[in-house]
């Protein structure tokens, strides 16, 4: 829609698209889930898609309002009560590639995303992040990485930010 000039700076089109993706209880009733709404808007804001020759210009303000419906699409997710704890890897390989074909969503930021979600719907869990083992990563010839073993330990949001242990 922005490619054919339907959604543009200050357009109707535009002023449409963002009374929808403001609307929380459209979101709501759709089950829109937050996942769904983090590939559009890692899309749209790509300026391509992930197959065809297209390319827009994205408008600032369209990005700001899928945002905002990935915070509001955490609202569609029942939380489970049960304890949680999500081991995410956040070496450096997880920036490669992308997950789904979608442009722009790697798997270290799809993994922060349900961190995210998770976080913000369930009440008992714990977020790790992990990279490497004990003397890092080597190949035949060199040390790639020299990172001891453990974890990073996220606190909840109970807590107050990273420690490592």
């Amino acid at each position: 829609m922005t490619r054919v000039g339907v959604l543009a700076s200050r357009s109707a089109g535009t002023e449409k698209v963002l009374e929808q993706l403001g609307d929380a209880d459209r979101i709501r009733r759709a089950r829109v889930h937050p996942i769904a709404v983090l590939a559009a808007l890692r899309t749209y804001a790509s300026g391509h898609g992930a197959r065809g020759r297209h390319e827009w210009k994205p408008v600032g303000k369209i990005v700001d309002g899928l945002d905002g419906a990935f915070y509001t699409a955490f609202g569609n997710v029942e939380p489970t009560g049960v304890r949680l704890l999500l081991a995410l890897e956040v070496s450096g390989s997880m920036t490669y590639d992308t997950v789904a074909g979608v442009p722009g969503l790697s798997p270290r930021d799809a993994s922060a995303a349900l961190a995210l979600v998770t976080a913000a719907t369930e009440p008992d869990y714990e977020v790790v992040g992990f990279f490497a083992g004990t003397g890092g990563r080597k190949s035949r010839t060199k040390q790639l990485c020299n990172v001891e073993q453990g974890l990073t330990r996220w606190r909840s949001a109970r807590d107050s930010g990273w420690t490592t242990s």
